[in-house]
């Protein structure tokens, strides 16, 4: 299944062409609400998202979504295409990120590739990604980290680091500014993905790693 999700006519006709080549079952989403609900039927299901909607900012949006539906495959659409912005979206967990006004080639070669499990990014946006995301950097750099951990997105290591260091969901989600149903929902994606079985097992699983930035000098 196919979520277009966009309130703009012109979009969601564009959109159903290319996705059509892919699925059968396609679902016109024009709220973050239909959203929710196809997830909730299937919560695989790949999602074209315009990044315009007007109630997408509600329950801290896009990450809130994919907090709580994190097997969900998003393809973001942006009618403000930047590296920042398309590196904190990769950050939260979208599988791709493409220009409002993308061709249609380029949207097929996208679809093609996030429907087979992979991700779309511009080789720019990769580059600044990799020059940038120190939390990859330092993940690569520390050989001690549990494996399971490196399936984690930036934002859910963020998280475990912070669990395990004994903050609670609220004081989470004051520190980063999310609500604390978004904390729970990642918290819960990540003992999943680590197959911790409590909070206490991932702060064990987590004993070894230290970001380089926060290594003492000697």
């Amino acid at each position: 299944m196919i979520l277009i999700a966009t309130n703009e006519p012109a979009r969601l006709e564009r959109w159903r062409v290319a996705a059509g080549r892919f699925s059968k079952e396609l679902v016109d989403a024009r709220t973050i609400g239909v959203v929710h609900q196809g997830l909730a039927r299937k919560p695989d299901a790949l999602v074209l998202l315009d990044l315009d909607l007007p109630d997408l900012n509600d329950g801290d949006g896009v990450e809130a979504l994919l907090a709580e539906f994190h097997n969900a495959r998003i393809l973001a659409f942006s009618s403000h295409y930047s590296d920042a912005e398309g590196e904190v979206l990769v950050g939260v967990g979208v599988q791709g990120y493409l220009s409002m006004d993308a061709p249609a080639d380029r949207i097929t070669q996208a679809l093609d590739r996030v429907m087979q499990g992979e991700m779309w990014l511009t080789r720019h946006l990769m580059e600044y990604i990799l020059k940038h995301d120190q939390q990859a950097r330092a993940m690569r750099r520390n050989t001690g980290v549990h494996s399971k951990l490196m399936e984690l997105t930036p934002r859910q290591l963020e998280v475990a680091l912070m669990v395990a260091n004994g903050l609670s969901n609220k004081a989470i989600g004051k520190r980063l500014m999310i609500s604390e149903r978004t904390v729970k929902a990642h918290v819960s994606a990540i003992l999943e993905r680590t197959a911790a079985q409590s909070r206490t097992e991932l702060a064990v699983q987590l004993s070894d790693y230290t970001p380089a930035g926060n290594r003492q000098q000697h």
